[in-house]
């Protein structure tokens, strides 16, 4: 069974970074009652941004986003 898991979770997440499948594994591994420990999950988001070198803003909503500017 948890075998069959892995591979379908490999399958679903090849291509991500890893940081994705320890935070699916994390919050796989909550109980209904359990608080969530987001600031482990913000970390795990943000050292995936960092790997993959991601540049996070702006956004394409926020004010300017795409605006050529002029000479």
């Amino acid at each position: 069974e948890r075998c069959r898991f892995e591979m379908g979770l490999q399958e679903l997440m090849g291509g991500c970074p890893r940081e994705y499948v320890e935070i699916l594994h994390y919050i796989d591994s909550l109980r209904f009652y359990d608080n969530p420990n987001y600031e482990k999950i913000y970390k795990l988001m943000r050292k995936a941004i960092s790997v993959l070198q991601v540049q996070e803003f702006p956004y394409d909503w926020e004010a300017g986003f795409g605006k050529v500017q002029g000479s």
